[in-house]
């Protein structure tokens, strides 16, 4: 059986396929700080932990528009947009393994933050609080976290085709 390959010039479209991994990821961000927002008058908290929430839901939309840039960026450094002008002509490193360590990296401190919000709100609720809160805001992040999840496997299989890629060259 022979290899099917791809004319010389023309982009793998295994990659296509992953890149959209990565278009999803910053709309799960946007649409869980979303959602967030809209439930947060009907639940009962402090100003201090709905304002906690709030910076949170912030932190996530800034990251989605970080990372909606970077998707651009990616398809250009696979080659996913022949013919067209660059997104970012500045751009400094070519490599695409730079832009997938943005989405490996960046998300990290808002995790972080959303893991703290979640344990001050678990433990709202076990003192007398209300536990909707900590319900609303695991639920968002556990939506986040499975969308990151996905993306560190579609970076292990870009990597994997990258490296298949360089070796037949």
């Amino acid at each position: 059986m022979t290899e099917k390959r791809n004319p010389p010039g023309t982009p793998d479209p295994r990659l296509q396929d992953e890149v959209a991994v990565f278009a999803r990821f910053p709309a799960e961000l946007a649409a869980n700080a979303s959602y967030i927002r809209g439930e947060l008058e009907n639940l009962g908290c402090s100003s201090d932990r709905k304002s906690g929430i709030e910076h949170l839901c912030g932190e996530l939309d800034g990251l989605a528009y970080d990372l909606r840039a970077e998707v651009h960026n990616l398809q250009d450094k696979l080659g996913l947009r022949p013919g067209e002008e660059p997104w970012d002509p500045d751009i400094v490193n070519p490599d695409p393994r730079a832009t997938l360590g943005f989405f490996r990296e960046w998300p990290g401190a808002v995790f972080q933050e959303m893991n703290d919000l979640v344990q001050a709100l678990d433990k709202d609720g076990k003192s007398g609080g209300s536990s909707l809160p900590f319900i609303l805001v695991t639920e968002s992040g556990v939506n986040v976290l499975n969308a990151h999840k996905d993306v560190l496997d579609a970076i292990e299989r870009i990597e994997a085709l990258l490296q298949e890629n360089a070796s037949r060259s």
